[in-house]
């Protein structure tokens, strides 16, 4: 069962880290490299909490973070979806973000979070709310660096 969710987890963060460029910027000349790092990054953070996890070193989280973790994060991807509706075309056109690619993403991590939730059922059982919360709010600072 573990190996299953864990293909899984895999799967969806992939997937994930995929959708995650239509939601950082576009322009420039440099637009692949910030891709990339973005990307970089995102791989860097997974493998980052599964090796703390691993060690059994949970996400220091306060029971109040723990119950309001996904609503902090609805609260910020409406806001960021505001934001970003509200671009002018010549915007879109130089690169920036843009509401279809933002809803994308947020699918795709979605899906990655749901992911992270049944593996964490069925090898960190104990710890599935927060860890559930860690990857929720994980994912309000990533919308915070979208301008």
């Amino acid at each position: 069962a573990q190996r299953t969710a864990f293909e899984k987890l895999l799967a969806a963060r992939r997937a994930y880290v995929v959708a995650h460029a239509s939601e950082v910027y576009q322009g420039g000349t440099i637009h692949w490299i910030r891709t990339v790092g973005s990307q970089e990054i995102l791989d860097d953070l997974f493998r980052t909490e599964l090796v703390q996890f691993e060690r059994k070193e949970w996400p220091k989280l306060s029971e109040s973070q723990v119950r309001t973790a996904d609503e902090v994060l609805n609260q910020k991807y409406s806001t960021t979806l505001q934001k970003v509706r509200s671009r002018t075309q010549d915007e879109i056109e130089d690169g920036m973000v843009t509401a279809k690619g933002l809803a994308s993403a947020e699918k795709s991590w979605e899906r990655y979070r749901d992911a992270w939730v049944a593996f964490a059922r069925v090898r960190y059982p104990g710890e599935v709310d927060a860890i559930r919360a860690k990857i929720a709010l994980d994912r309000y600072r990533w919308l915070k660096t979208i301008s």
